[in-house]
């Protein structure tokens, strides 16, 4: 598919484009890497049950993240920072942004993703990043390490 090419292509320009402009692009996304597909209503009535059962109603991929990966720097920081009237993308925007400070959580928040039995059900298996391209999305995170993402 043209467009994960270009998605994938795109951390490869990293020198090429102004470092706040990138940081921003690499927050979307990574954002829709976690996003796109996701559906908590896309399974049968027992697989929903069992998702339910084990994780809890999850609505948006940032409530699996809070609460699976609680005990990450970012994870804590952004849950410590929420504020009830945000939204939970609001909430995972400002966390991916916190991960890119620390690129091992990043890392390791898409491989317990990608390993965990209940979370990859709410995705679609045709279309989603998280199922059909985990080598490209790791490879796009190692390739950030040589990157300075800090912005003052």
């Amino acid at each position: 598919m043209v467009e994960k090419k270009f998605v994938f292509d795109f951390f490869s320009r990293a020198g090429n484009i102004p470092k706040e402009t990138f940081v921003q692009e690499v927050v979307i996304l990574v954002n829709k890497f976690l996003e796109y597909s996701f559906s908590a209503d896309g399974w049968d009535q027992d697989s929903r049950l069992q998702i339910v059962e084990n994780l809890g109603k999850i609505t948006h991929y940032w409530e699996f993240i809070a609460k699976e990966l609680a005990e990450l720097k970012s994870v804590t920081v952004q849950s410590f920072f929420d504020e009830e009237s945000k939204t939970s993308r609001e909430k995972a925007l400002s966390w991916i942004l916190l991960a890119l400070n620390d690129l091992d959580e990043l890392d390791q928040a898409f491989k317990i993703i990608f390993e965990h039995p209940y979370i990859v059900q709410l995705y679609s298996k045709k279309d989603s990043f998280i199922i059909n391209n985990r080598r490209e999305i790791l490879a796009s995170i190692e390739s950030l390490r040589s990157v300075d993402l800090y912005i003052d």
